[in-house]
Order: C-alpha cells, then structure tokens, then sequence
C-alpha cells in the first residue's frame, strides 16, 4: 500500500524503476512468504479456453490429461508465457496482444501460459524474477528469454527470428 500511496504502481509511466520495483517487491513478498494471497486461489479452472490456470494438485479431466513431465522437454521451439494473475501487463498481454497475434495466423500452439503462483517449481526451474517473462526453447534448451512487456508484432518478429 506504501508503494501505491507514493505512486510507485505497475503502470507507473514516471519511471520505469518504480514499475520494476513495485513488480520486484510484490514478487519478494510471494517468495518469502510461499503462499500467495487467498484471492490468489478463487481462480477456477478454464481449460476449455485453453487457458488451464489450475494449480498442480487439480484433478480436473484437463489436468488428468497433462503430462507429468516438465515443460522443457518439448520435440521444436516452445515459448514459455511466465504471467500472474496480479501482474497487470501480463493480464494486458493476454487480453491484447495475443489475440492480435492469433488474428495475424501466429500459431501460438507452443506457447505455453504458466502462472508463477500455480507453478512455483516452473518460476524456481526457469529462475524466474519478474513477470511477464517469455522464455523460448528449442528442444529443451533455452534459447532466449526476455522479461517486460511486448507488443504483438515485435513479440512474433522476436520468436521467428530464432
């Protein structure tokens, strides 16, 4: 609240400082803490969106399903969508750049949405600090990684040219 009351916001356009320090310090506090805010865990499964913001121990059909295995194994190029539901970019992201993406026929099936409060393993695995970050593989390996936000364009020119 301190950080909010002094303008320090996560669309703080004064500084980029403040919106990574205000990310930073909310992250900080997750971490310590292991456990997100209640609210964090009123959020229902949506995998018929295919969108599956589930925690790991759901027993839901879609998650039944899932592999078990890690995500950093997959056979070609993989983006990894590291978001949180509290991260206003990311939720921006979601709601306007990828549908930009899918409207401009970017196949996004290998791109993968990980939320760090539902797969803090996935956050630990792939050192994860701040959010939104894009992770791409290929073949296991990562290849690349940027963290902040990214328009549409620049996101897919970024992914193909790798």
């Amino acid at each position: 609240m301190v950080l909010l009351n002094s303008g320090c916001s996560p669309t703080s356009r004064n500084d980029d400082w403040e919106s990574a320090r205000y990310h930073g310090l909310i992250l900080l506090t997750v971490i310590l803490t292991e456990t997100p805010p209640p609210e964090f865990f009123e959020e229902t499964c949506d995998c018929a969106s295919g969108e599956c913001v589930c925690s790991s121990d759901c027993e839901c059909d879609h998650c039944r399903q899932k592999p078990t295995t890690s995500v950093a194994s997959p056979p070609t190029k993989q983006v990894l969508y590291f978001t949180a539901t509290w991260c206003p970019p990311c939720q921006r992201w979601r709601e306007q750049e990828l549908p930009a993406l899918r409207a401009q026929d970017w196949n996004d099936d290998w791109l993968t949405v990980i939320d760090i409060d539902h797969r803090s393993d996935l956050r630990l695995q792939y050192h994860v600090h701040a959010v939104p970050t894009f992770v791409v593989l290929r073949n296991g390996q990562e290849l690349a990684r940027r963290t902040g936000y990214l328009n549409a364009i620049p996101f897919a020119n970024w992914v193909n040219a790798l």
